[in-house]
């Protein structure tokens, strides 16, 4: 392109990226970055991926409460080691057992059967997902 003084002018090149050409995310490291990450899944209704018991899991996070002074997180197991669980159930995670705790795009429904109700849940630290209408 040139001017009317003579001089050419380079425009910047602009280009669109898919959202998967962006990296992903680094894994939370320590109890307290992992539960950030939990909490803001939580928020957003996004699973997780997390190291547990040398596992590679994806989990839908429900709920991250404390008990006898320990975070813990309740959710649903979608993958462990790449292959679906028998069955869809709530589980119970200590958050000090989860490692490599990341964020992922896939959005989750919260389980019909999850309540609130339950005792275990007298001290949430974060939002909840809350139950499906």
């Amino acid at each position: 392109m040139t001017t009317t003084t003579g001089k050419s002018t380079l425009r910047p090149k602009l280009s669109l990226r898919s959202a998967a050409d962006t990296p992903p995310p680094e894994p939370a490291v320590g109890i307290e970055a992992s539960a950030a990450v939990i909490a803001e899944a939580i928020g957003n209704r996004r699973c997780i991926t997390a190291v547990y018991n040398r596992a590679q899991m994806v989990v839908a996070p429900h709920v991250l409460y404390t008990r006898h002074d320990e975070l813990f997180v309740d959710g649903v197991t979608l993958e462990q080691d790449s292959r679906k669980p028998r069955m869809t159930k709530i589980s119970t995670y200590k958050l000090s057992g989860l490692t490599m705790v990341t964020p992922t795009r896939r959005l989750f429904a919260v389980l019909p059967e999850f309540t609130l109700d339950n005792p275990k849940y007298e001290d949430i630290k974060t939002n909840v997902a809350p139950p499906a209408a």
